[in-house]
């Protein structure tokens, strides 16, 4: 039975992947690539991360499908290095490896996400990309839900976020919300507190 369930989840992961990837063929593709997953589909995963966008500088083409490990975990990439950081702290760090599913809130990778945004188009990917990753979320089934920055806690929950972090449930999941790990407001005991209310909460 839990095999059959994971299949189905990987069918329905790989079907928001298709669809995504038609939507940008319909409207001029993505410059800077497009990410859905940041690892493998993960069902009943301990943490679901939900991040607001993949930066990207150089052009790329959209993946096809999700990457056979977690992205985070290659410390080159500039939040992967935190997140590892702050999970290794914390001693979750096999969590973060083994059963972590990441996405984030705008599918469509850019360089900047206030000045993306302000682009044709960009509102229409952000409504689309965040029905997909509430349709992700229901078909993962995350134990908890950590949101970095503003804009998926928004977009999720329908209000602002209160504080750095904040705790709160979406339709009866845990959700842990923190400001982007990039945010210079963002201190180090905030990080960590963030981090420690997933674990008490797995």
């Amino acid at each position: 039975m839990i095999v059959e369930c994971q299949v189905a989840l990987e069918q329905g992961v790989q079907r928001i992947y298709d669809e995504a990837n038609a939507y940008a063929d319909l409207n001029g593709g993505v410059c800077h690539g497009m990410n859905v997953l940041y690892g493998p589909p993960i069902l009943g995963a301990k943490v679901m991360v939900v991040s607001i966008q993949g930066g990207g500088r150089d052009r790329k083409r959209p993946r096809k499908t999700w990457p056979p490990e977690l992205t985070y975990l290659n410390k080159a990439h500039p939040f992967g290095a935190k997140l590892v950081k702050d999970f290794q702290s914390a001693g979750l760090f096999d969590i973060l490896s083994h059963s972590t599913v990441a996405t984030n809130i705008a599918f469509p990778q850019a360089p900047d996400f206030n000045q993306w945004r302000k682009r044709p188009g960009a509102r229409e990917w952000l409504e689309k990309s965040t029905a997909w990753v509430q349709e992700l979320i229901r078909m993962v089934r995350p134990v908890v839900i950590l949101t970095y920055g503003s804009p998926p806690f928004l977009r999720l929950v329908g209000r602002a976020k209160r504080g750095m972090v904040e705790q709160t449930k979406l339709n009866g999941t845990p959700l842990v919300a923190c400001d982007h790990l990039a945010s210079r407001r963002l201190t180090r005991d905030a990080r960590s507190d963030a981090v420690a209310r997933v674990e008490r909460l797995i």
